[in-house]
């Protein structure tokens, strides 16, 4: 096998500065659970308000 060939990597930045990115990921992962946690409390709200007696 011939070891001089450069690594080809899944990363769809052409870059090498990879820091960006995984701040990316983690501030839409906070992003995504608020969103969820939203939801939830929202339903909550909605469930309580419109609750059959």
């Amino acid at each position: 096998m011939n070891e001089s060939r450069s690594i080809r990597t899944w990363s769809i930045y052409r870059t090498k500065d990879t820091s960006g990115s995984s701040m990316n990921a983690i501030s839409f992962g906070f992003v995504a659970t608020a969103i969820l946690i939203l939801m939830f409390i929202i339903m909550a709200i909605l469930e309580h308000l419109f609750r059959f007696r």
